[in-house]
């Protein structure tokens, strides 16, 4: 292997000028119509777009509808902006657009559809209680979105999902570390800074490895492990300087660094969530020798630990958001479950459940405790019923929870 004038050997350099110009051509293609056919047969392999012909409830026979039983009167009107629900004649399975409208529609709830892109916005909320917009992680529209929400909240007294609470935390790790921390909930050892002497001071003194973390992303981007002070020193320096680069090209992370304990006798990484009074989610499994367990697929159905539950709902409880999921690490040798991050919003397109013996299940917050219930769900459905909960609350200006709880059941389809 011959080395080239840099002393590296040139096999290696072709590769890399390979790798440059494979990305430079998909970047060409990208807006053309050879790019859009290979991202179409591409998507519809992997099951993310679905013939129009269909609807979601062929895709998912076996998710019932949620009925709800003691709806106030009169109901509230609901906005919603419309995601895109189609992509070069097909349909796209992660329009939350498509579910929020199939609850709607089957509880019979006046809704419309917004644009809250248009010049018109506000135009279009006056006549809606409640509006409902797309979480989004792209920096631009994530700004926009605060800011009109924050309008129609402070303003016109709309009640919004997200909410302005919401977005404050919204892929940011570092805000709702704060947050868990500030509520006196225990999270793994962590040091943030956004003082590079006392960074460089830290890497000098930690105990390796470490876990090194961006404030945005997910699917574990951002996620390394740290082995040394070296490593943690490059980090350091690149996060002071120049940056790391986010999800988004355009976006940059610096001036902070955000170091985690790396748990080395951990088994599984456990996300619990909680809308309204139901609780699903799932185990991630490690793969391999990667410690990562978000993003890699390998999922567990089983049964949730009683503790990390409890502690996920007084969490919800203090946070008082639409949405939570907790992120637990469990270890070997204590069995303690270590809140590691949380979020109020994820990928929400595929059915939620557990398993037992065999069985689809989630479980049920209740006035006598968590009672486990057999079947699935939609989660878009309990968002509407906790944003309907929350604006009938506040329109007859109750403060007992207890006192605006909405009762539902499920309703196989026939």
């Amino acid at each position: 292997m011959a080395p080239d004038k840099h002393g590296k050997p040139s096999e290696i350099i072709n590769m890399k000028r390979e790798t440059y110009t494979t990305r430079l051509i998909k970047s060409k293609l990208r807006n053309t119509r050879l790019g859009r056919m290979y991202r179409t047969r591409l998507r519809v392999k992997t099951g993310k777009l679905f013939p129009l012909t269909k609807t979601i409830d062929d895709l998912f026979p076996e998710v019932p509808y949620v009925k709800l039983n003691n709806a106030p009167e009169p109901l509230p009107k609901i906005g919603i902006h419309k995601d895109p629900t189609e992509y070069n004649g097909y349909g796209i399975l992660a329009s939350y657009y498509l579910r929020y409208k199939r609850f709607l529609d089957f509880n019979g709830i006046p809704h419309k559809v917004l644009n809250l892109h248009r010049e018109d916005w506000l135009e279009q909320c006056k006549d809606v209680d409640i509006v409902i917009t797309a979480f989004t992680s792209e920096p631009s529209r994530l700004s926009e979105l605060m800011a009109k929400v924050g309008i129609l909240e402070q303003f016109h007294h709309k009640v919004c999902y997200p909410s302005s609470r919401d977005l404050w935390s919204y892929e940011d790790k570092v805000r709702t570390y704060y947050l868990v921390k500030g509520y006196g909930f225990h999270h793994a050892r962590t040091f943030i800074t956004h003082d590079q002497a006392e960074a460089v001071d830290y890497a000098t003194k930690a105990t390796y490895p470490l876990v090194s973390k961006i404030k945005t992303g997910s699917c574990s981007r951002g996620v390394e492990l740290v082995h040394n002070q070296n490593q943690a020193m490059k980090i350091i320096r690149q996060n002071f300087g120049s940056g790391r680069k986010a999800l988004w090209t355009y976006s940059f992370e610096k001036d902070y660094v955000y170091f985690q304990e790396f748990i080395q006798d951990a088994t599984y990484d456990l996300r619990i969530f909680i809308v309204g009074d139901v609780i699903a989610g799932y185990r991630r499994r490690m793969k391999g020798k990667d410690f990562r367990a978000s993003g890699v697929g390998l999922l567990d159905r089983a049964l949730f630990p009683e503790e990390a539950m409890q502690t996920a709902i007084k969490l919800k409880e203090k946070w008082d958001t639409t949405i939570l999921a907790v992120d637990f690490v469990d270890t070997n040798n204590s069995r303690e479950h270590k809140i590691i991050e949380t979020s109020i919003s994820f990928g929400l397109d595929y059915p939620e459940y557990l398993e037992k013996d065999g069985k689809r299940v989630f479980y049920q917050i209740t006035d006598e405790g968590i009672i486990l219930r057999e079947g699935c769900f939609w989660v878009q459905d309990f968002i509407v019923i906790e944003l309907i909960r929350r604006w009938y609350k506040r329109e007859r200006g109750l403060t007992s929870e207890s006192a605006v709880r909405l009762g539902w059941e499920l309703q196989k389809r026939h």
